[in-house]
């Protein structure tokens, strides 16, 4: 779920809270309470399941690389002790 998926999840919930008749406090609410989840969510680093996904398949492939390097330094180590 996205920022803005969580914006506006919270806005629907404020919309169902506040009364009838006070748009306007609900507007104001809704452009308080976005201000200070943008503020929070920038200050908590978050990254998106996107970003984390493709970060975990560049891991993934370092991994098997270094895994690969391992194996060739154990290989060429064996052929120096010769």
């Amino acid at each position: 779920m996205n920022q803005e998926q969580i914006f506006s999840r919270i806005s629907q919930h404020i919309e169902q809270l506040v009364p009838p008749g006070l748009t306007d406090l609900k507007l104001e609410i809704q452009r308080n309470i976005k201000s200070i989840l943008t503020e929070s969510f920038s200050k908590m680093n978050v990254v998106s399941q996107e970003e984390f996904d493709i970060q975990s398949k560049v891991l993934e492939k370092t991994r098997a690389k270094l895994e690969n390097l391992e194996k060739q330094v154990q290989e060429l180590e064996k052929l120096n002790l010769r």
